[in-house]
């Protein structure tokens, strides 16, 4: 009796510990994007660029949110996640 206790205590510190570490990739990504998008609007003050205009913002935004969704599955597609986001800012 015991050993169901002992073992649902075992499986109950499992499924915490897969939880934490999926709350801290998700804070981790968000934390790499949000760093991303201040870096690129520090530096497009910066150099006081100017507006890349509405086709070419409309097309890189729909092209990069093609390429996240196309390289869901692979370490690509986590590469195209803060430049999807960082045309938002």
């Amino acid at each position: 009796m015991n050993t169901s206790i002992t073992n649902a205590a075992s499986h109950a510190q499992t499924a915490v510990l897969a939880t934490n570490k999926v709350i801290r990739n998700t804070y981790t990504l968000l934390s790499i994007t949000l760093l991303f998008s201040a870096l690129t609007a520090g530096l497009s003050m910066a150099l006081n660029l100017p507006h890349p205009g509405l086709l070419l913002t409309l097309g890189g935004y729909f092209g990069l949110l093609f390429a996240t969704t196309r390289f869901r599955n692979s370490s690509l597609g986590l590469a195209f996640v803060p430049v999807a986001t960082a045309g938002r800012a």
